[in-house]
């Protein structure tokens, strides 16, 4: 079976907060691609995203206050409710909502949006119609 890469790069994403500065840079650089392989059932969605924003720089500008780009996410000297990064991979939407608490833990929530074709294939692979 060929495996399918998905690949996250910093144009791909800020296409989605073009005119915003929420987000500067998710990437180390703009050359670094980080690849998911799509059909790896052993990691969870979830924890397959947990790696990229584990391995990216956060450049923050929310709420007038500056964070410094660190290797992990580590949030210094602000509040932030809630970061929301959207994702479109093959037909599916995954809105990846980050909540940084208090004391700076980190929870992560996926949700999924699956769009009309996308729909249309699984009920043809399941010959419901």
């Amino acid at each position: 079976m060929e495996q399918k890469t998905v690949a996250f790069t910093e144009s791909a994403l800020l296409e989605f907060y073009e005119g915003m500065d929420t987000i500067r840079s998710l990437f180390i650089d703009r050359e670094h691609i980080y690849y998911l392989l799509d059909n790896d059932s052993q990691y969870s969605i979830e924890d397959k995203l947990k790696q990229i924003l584990n391995k990216t720089r956060l450049n923050i500008n929310l709420l007038g206050f500056n964070t410094k780009q660190r290797k992990n996410v580590v949030f210094d000297e602000m509040e932030i409710e809630n970061l929301n990064i959207f994702l479109n991979l093959n037909d599916i939407d995954y809105t990846v909502t980050i909540n940084v608490g208090l004391t700076g833990d980190i929870t992560m929530r996926t949700k999924l949006n699956f769009s009309l074709p996308m729909m249309e294939k699984v009920k043809a692979s399941l010959n419901l119609n």
